[in-house]
């Protein structure tokens, strides 16, 4: 078995702890049920985002994150650099019934993730954490029919270790 990557790894800390949140995990809703937290693998998504968006009218999706190097030339002695993380907020407010709406549900996410550490290797001196994108708003109203939709972005530090060459 494959072991997942630093980026893959990233995704999935950020999906759990998004699920296992009260305001996720059916805690805090009106009607009991979990809200869905869904990881994108480039491809699947948009299936369960209708499944979860259909069955309670509010669903969460963290994107496949993309990378950009810090300093592109300084290999291969470092792969340091910026990992970019998205994660969205999906709700039809005619079909929701947990009582917790999507700008909630954002500023909830940004709450959560923003200085949340990700225990995933850094470069030296460099916090291992989740922090809002500096570069974008913190909260970007992406759509707003049919679906509304916002999106949260965030960055991460994180350090790649260079394939060996054999």
């Amino acid at each position: 078995m494959i072991a997942l990557s630093q980026l893959e790894n990233l995704q999935v800390l950020a999906s759990e702890y998004l699920a296992d949140d009260g305001m996720f995990n059916g805690s805090a809703s009106d009607n009991g049920l979990a809200v869905p937290v869904i990881s994108e693998v480039k491809g699947d998504v948009q299936n369960l985002l209708d499944i979860a968006v259909g069955g309670i009218g509010l669903g969460i999706t963290v994107l496949t994150p993309t990378f950009r190097l810090n300093d592109p030339r300084v290999w291969p002695t470092s792969l340091d650099g910026f990992a970019h993380l998205v994660v969205s907020v999906f709700e039809s407010r005619s079909m929701n019934p947990t009582g917790i709406h999507a700008l909630a549900a954002a500023q909830h996410i940004l709450g959560l993730l923003h200085g949340y550490p990700h225990s995933l290797q850094a470069a030296a001196g460099q916090p291992p954490m989740f922090m809002s994108d500096p570069d974008q708003d913190s909260i970007i109203l992406t759509n707003d029919a049919p679906a509304l939709q916002y999106s949260v972005p965030f960055i991460a530090r994180i350090l790649i270790k260079p394939p060996t060459l054999d």
